[in-house]
């Protein structure tokens, strides 16, 4: 995999963390664990 490409994948991961960081501010507590196990499969997908 090409430098720019990982660099590209690493900035999708942190503006996935953000998103879901800022998700849960709003969302409540109940709905979190979902988004968490959605992000974390999209996660290892990603590798």
């Amino acid at each position: 995999m090409s430098k720019r490409r990982w660099n590209i994948l690493l900035a999708f991961i942190v503006i996935t963390d953000v998103l879901v960081m800022f998700i849960m501010k709003i969302v409540p507590i109940k709905q979190q664990h979902g988004t968490c196990v959605i992000i974390r499969v999209i996660q290892i997908n990603l590798q």
